[in-house]
């Protein structure tokens, strides 16, 4: 008797090729998908910002998922045969549903965590979308009223709006919190948002009105509740929230704000936009201004102990009035951190002392100093004019004597034309460049390094 079986057109030992180029078909159509995906949601394919690395990887892994493709459609196939023709050995290399199911797995995964993927991403939508309706609802409570009935003379009363101070205090500490939560969940991104949003709040609510300096007898001025909290969230930043505003180049907008009386101690203040600004009274003690813009300031009777004055510019500024009218207390820079400063047609004439430990300052012909600081002027002029004849005569040694008398003198460099000169500024850049103050925040675009 003649044994006859059934045959397959395709044996398990054929199907290797075919199989192969079936799963380079099906990865080029997946392949083909994305691309179309990406190409529609992005201007340019997300890939192109990918490092060599990245790429690398990613073709490599292209084709380790090609090749489980091609072995699970061969297992597949394999076990097929088994199961129809028992008695054929031609089962191939990884015959068995067995194999199968295992390259089926691994050919799934990709598949499990783009899944993945998109789930996290869909929570992680809601969540910005929560953290947009906080906003949203924390800047409608910044203008919380509240309607008053106030006396009159002639008897009965009449209604008036006033702030809503408690809602308004609340929605600041809830803007804290959301720029505390963007630092450490997403990066900062919603940190300088809620930053733009506070600084705008003071600008609008707490304006000043003119930079006329307070006459004697001075008294501090107490700054309404909702308005010292927005600057004591401002002022006391994480070093990580620093951090994204230096990597964004990013500077508080606090231009025009009236800061009389404020507390501003310990504040993290670095390049911040503050002309025309008003600072009578305030406390800014221990406070870091590096690379601040102060120009035009009004800083009567301000507290300035061991606050860092690096790189800042005080162009225009006035501190022309001592801190109380017996003059115990007269203002002076002696105790600030002042490694370069510009007071470019500054009034200085309140200040008696600017000490004599490592402050550099540049000022201009219209600068206006106080007696005892014209006298330090005028003395490190004429010695720089000795220097320099010394110096074109090669005189060493005289040269060595007037640097040794001018040591600790913070007049060593002045501009001696008026400030609006062009070359004032560049005159200003320099001293920032020999001093090490360079880039942000102390130029923007930054100086570039000698």
């Amino acid at each position: 008797m003649t044994e006859t079986s059934t045959q397959i057109p395709i044996p398990p030992d054929i199907f290797w090729p075919l199989s192969g180029i079936l799963a380079l078909g099906l990865a080029g159509l997946l392949a083909y998908a994305v691309i179309s995906a990406s190409s529609s949601r992005y201007r340019s394919p997300p890939w192109e910002k990918w490092s060599p690395l990245a790429l690398s990887l990613a073709a490599v892994f292209a084709l380790l998922w090609t090749g489980l493709l091609a072995l699970t459609i061969v297992s597949a196939y394999s076990g097929a045969w088994e199961i129809l023709h028992p008695d054929d050995t031609r089962t191939g290399p990884l015959g068995g549903f067995g194999i199968g199911a295992l390259l089926a797995a691994l050919l799934g995964a990709p598949f499990v965590i783009w899944g993945t993927y998109l789930k996290h991403r869909t929570v992680r939508l809601q969540q910005e979308g929560q953290i947009t309706d906080r906003i949203n609802k924390a800047v409608e409570q910044l203008g919380a009223e509240k309607t008053l009935k106030l006396p009159r003379d002639e008897g009965g009363s009449v209604e008036r709006t006033a702030p809503n101070i408690e809602v308004r205090v609340g929605a600041i500490l809830s803007l804290e919190r959301i720029a505390q939560d963007s630092t450490a969940l997403d990066g900062g991104r919603d940190h300088v948002r809620v930053m733009e949003i506070l600084c705008a709040y003071l600008r609008e609510n707490a304006r000043a009105a003119n930079l006329t300096p307070t006459e004697l007898p001075f008294e501090r001025k107490r700054p309404r509740i909702d308005l010292q909290l927005a600057a004591t969230v401002i002022k006391r930043r994480s070093e990580a929230q620093q951090a994204i505003e230096a990597g964004q180049r990013y500077r508080l907008d606090l231009r025009e704000v009236d800061f009389d009386g404020f507390d501003l101690s310990k504040g993290a203040f670095r390049g911040a936009l503050m002309w025309r600004c008003r600072f009578e009274g305030s406390d800014l003690s221990n406070a870091d201004f590096s690379g601040a813009r102060l120009e035009n300031c009004l800083l009567n009777h301000a507290f300035l102990i061991s606050t860092r004055l690096h790189g800042v510019r005080l162009d225009r500024a006035v501190l022309n009035h001592p801190r109380n009218k017996f003059n115990l207390f007269e203002f002076n820079l002696e105790g600030a951190d002042a490694r370069g400063i510009s007071v470019m047609a500054a009034d200085l004439t309140a200040v008696r002392n600017l000490g004599v430990g490592g402050m550099t300052i540049i000022g201009s012909k219209d600068t206006i100093l106080s007696d005892e600081l014209e006298r330090y002027r005028t003395f490190a002029n004429i010695k720089g004019e000795a220097r320099r004849i010394a110096d074109e005569k090669g005189d060493a040694e005289a040269v060595r004597q007037i640097d040794f008398e001018l040591e600790g003198n913070p007049f060593t460099i002045w501009f001696k034309d008026n400030s609006n000169y062009v070359s004032a500024s560049f005159a200003v850049e320099d001293l920032f460049r020999s001093l090490g103050l360079t880039g942000w925040p102390f130029a923007d675009p930054p100086i570039k390094p000698l």
